[in-house]
């Protein structure tokens, strides 16, 4: 049986390696099962106020108003839909590459997707009717996309904008709404819990309302478990240790970049993508080297793969594909 080298799904699991170690969790106390109701449409207040400090941290905005949702998937949905039924919004742009559920969200709240790179449709998002998900860093190329034209048309996906996934001086695209989440940062996917975030009075209120309809509110669960990771993880070291792992895991991936042509692993972001050939899929597929395929051009294949993978499992991988191509 050929043994199976993971890099297609996208957990982070070196990321929740280093939480493991610099997350201090006390004892688990009762539960309090007066506490189980139903909490504020916004969301947990003291889970609002720290999530605002960590957006302004690793981003240097400092949001007025902040919502808690169910990740940032919830996070689009509830603002893709107010933008519809509210301004009539009809078209959603996103990168050509990205992320692979966007064309299932986009197409549950009644949008047409249009695909490009957005410095060169910034006339269109201008225009009434269109609306633009910035993925910043991107996913899966690590881009730091920044736009003026269209602000406020414009949805940014900040999940990897944090020090964990930052190589570069952290840039911020011209936005409306921010839609995010701790799901990557922290590496607990399960949790699912995220924000929208924004200075605008009336679009917090349509958001809220929307929120509390797609959720009837938040789970308490989630939302304590995020408060107690903030409260009691060095999170200065813990980031800092999450970045050396996922940079190891860039530097050997770089050391097999030359069965891509020699395209460079990115600075930003989780995923290393890029064009394979046919020799380099076969190569990959008989070591059983897992992968998103993300587009294909006649025989060679566009590959999406995970950089947050533990440092064990990534370097084992990445002698082993060397040995057998030199096999």
């Amino acid at each position: 049986m050929i043994e199976t080298f993971d890099f297609g799904w996208g957990e982070p699991f070196c990321v929740r390696e280093a939480l493991k170690h610099y997350y201090k969790r006390k004892p688990l106390s009762r539960v309090n099962i007066d506490d189980m109701g139903y909490c504020a449409n916004e969301g947990d207040l003291e889970l609002i106020s720290l999530t605002r400090m960590f957006i302004k941290e690793t981003t240097g905005i400092d949001y007025k108003y902040i919502l808690i949702t169910h990740g940032t998937t919830g996070a689009l949905n509830i603002v893709l839909r107010v933008l519809k039924n509210v301004e009539n919004k009809k078209t959603c742009y996103t990168h050509k590459y990205h992320f692979p559920y966007y064309p299932g969200i986009i197409a549950k709240n009644g949008y047409k997707q249009k695909y490009g790179l957005y410095k060169n449709h910034e006339e269109e998002l201008a225009q009434k009717g269109t609306v633009g998900i910035v993925d910043s860093p991107s996913n899966p190329e690590g881009d730091l996309l920044l736009y003026t034209d269209a602000q406020n048309n414009i949805i940014w996906d900040s999940v990897y904008h944090n020090p964990v996934f930052l190589n570069t001086i952290p840039v911020t695209p011209d936005h409306r709404v921010n839609c995010g989440s701790y799901s990557k940062v922290f590496g607990i996917t399960g949790a699912r819990v995220g924000w929208i975030a924004t200075n605008n009075l009336e679009d917090y209120r349509l958001f809220m309302k929307e929120n509390t309809y797609e959720n009837c509110t938040m789970s308490f669960a989630g939302q304590n478990l995020v408060k107690d990771i903030i409260v009691n993880t060095d999170l200065e070291n813990f980031m800092r240790s999450s970045k050396y792992r996922i940079n190891n895991n860039r530097e050997m991936f770089e050391k097999i970049s030359y069965l891509f042509d020699g395209q460079s692993v990115p600075e930003n972001g989780m995923f290393y993508a890029a064009w394979a050939s046919p020799y380099t899929s076969r190569l990959l597929d008989k070591i059983g080297f897992k992968y998103v395929e993300i587009d294909s051009q006649g025989n060679d294949k566009f590959l999406r793969f995970n950089l947050a993978q533990t440092n064990n499992l990534t370097k084992k991988a990445i002698r082993y594909t060397m040995r057998e191509d030199a096999v």
